[in-house]
């Protein structure tokens, strides 16, 4: 079989069998100094379950036994029953540990998504008596709630939440709760037209964008919404655009004070995946598109909030919800002087354009294989890998050098080159293997 689970206790190592044979599981006592199998005992199992997680309970010399997510079986030191406890059907168990002296067992869940929607979902926390299985208390934490872990000189638990940069503590009683913060992600850099701005932008933990002086190193901090990923500028109209991923809304700002920004609807449900939208502006029609590969397609959205928002769909085959290859799979790019809008599916290899303003749509293009894999990340350090270059012609896409009507023009860059940045002004653009 294979090993699904590790515990010591003193001398010896318990190991949990994650390769039932005939409907029975099994655990193993290894001992350390000999480095041999000591003992081994076997247990009755569900019709069609398999153990997940166990732990040691040495006072009572008994295992606790996760079955399949759904119960936990409570075995004495030889593998006899000693009883059985359900788990909720509506959350997905992620892990136990054990507080011997409190006699309570945590066990973290994270709530089933329903239709595949993670919006509003949490992690959960549930205590349970050590020795039946009763329920002893529950507390509600953000998403990404996946580990705990005990300090046994303090008797504290740990939980690491994933998408919010903090550490909980809490005690085995769930009474006392305590977040300690890790700091916070920066997602992305964005340079302001007075050659001294930068914005930044932290999603994980800190929900907030900043203004840096790169001079004196002053940090502006400012807010937008949920998840304020990516950053544009719109520097004819003087504005920053954030949008706010899971809020499925921009904010828009004033460059000249970024304390009152606007809030713009995209049309959309909130966001939920981490499935990470892009987004292009058009600032001589005031327009942003913000391309979300978990709705397939992109959202048209007016500045000024004048106009409804409309929906460009993606191809037909294009896979919706939380399936998919993360940041940059789907990517949008707007070239003003050339009137057009690219929307360029990555893994498919495909390239769809509108005109501006009217959101015509002219063409839809199969790409060369040197653009991107079909599957997968995009190579090299990069995401994003669409650039259009208005005063050559030329609409990059990867090594791929079309026209900005999206037809091949037969330059390639060599090697395993990507475009990664264009300065249009200066008709400089920056590559990379």
């Amino acid at each position: 079989g294979g090993v699904a689970r590790l515990a010591l206790d003193g001398e010896r190592l318990f190991l949990l069998d994650g390769q039932p044979q005939g409907g029975r599981g099994a655990l193993h006592a290894f001992d350390l100094a000999s480095q041999t199998v000591v003992e081994s005992f076997s247990f009755d199992l569900p019709p069609g379950q398999r153990p997940s997680r166990f732990v040691w309970n040495a006072p009572r010399a008994a295992f606790v036994v996760a079955v399949g997510g759904r119960e936990l079986l409570f075995l004495d030191e030889s593998g006899s029953e000693l009883g059985r406890s359900p788990l909720p059907r509506d959350m997905a168990l992620q892990d136990l540990a054990l507080d011997p002296e409190a006699q309570r067992l945590l066990a973290v869940f994270i709530e089933r998504p329903p239709a595949g929607q993670v919006a509003g979902t949490q992690g959960r926390v549930l205590g349970f008596d050590d020795a039946d299985g009763s329920p002893a208390g529950e507390l509600a934490f953000g998403r990404k709630l996946h580990a705990i872990a005990r300090n046994p000189a303090s008797g504290r638990f740990y939980l690491p939440n994933g998408d919010a940069s903090v550490l909980w503590r809490v005690d085995a009683a769930l009474d006392e709760v305590e977040p300690l913060r890790l700091g916070d992600s920066l997602e992305q850099v964005l340079p302001a037209g007075d050659g001294r701005t930068l914005y930044t932008s932290s999603r994980l933990g800190g929900n907030y964008l900043a203004a840096v002086d790169a001079q004196s190193g002053a940090v502006e901090p400012f807010e937008a919404g949920t998840w304020p990923l990516p950053l544009r500028r719109a520097p004819g109209r003087g504005e920053l655009v954030a949008l706010n991923a899971w809020d499925s809304a921009l904010s828009v700002f004033d460059e000249a004070d970024l304390s009152r920004p606007r809030t713009v609807g995209l049309g959309l449900a909130p966001g939920s995946t981490d499935r990470l939208p892009d987004l292009a502006v058009s600032d001589a029609h005031g327009l942003a598109f913000a391309a979300y590969p978990e709705f397939g397609g992109v959202a048209v959205a007016d500045l000024d909030g004048a106009l409804p928002p409309r929906f460009l769909p993606a191809p037909e085959v294009f896979p919706l919800g939380d399936q998919g290859g993360g940041p940059g799979e789907l990517q949008v790019a707007v070239c003003d002087e050339a009137d057009r809008v690219y929307v360029f599916w990555r893994n498919g290899r495909v390239i769809q354009v509108y005109s501006l303003p009217e959101l015509t749509y002219l063409i839809v293009d199969d790409l060369p294989p040197e653009v991107a894999p079909r599957t997968g990340q995009a190579q090299g350090p990069q995401t994003h890998l669409i650039f259009p270059d208005a005063a050559a012609g030329r609409l990059w896409v990867g090594p791929v050098a079309l026209d900005l009507d999206a037809q091949p023009t037969g330059e390639v860059l060599r090697g395993a080159q990507r475009v990664f940045a264009l300065d249009a002004a200066r008709g400089h653009h920056w590559a990379t293997a």
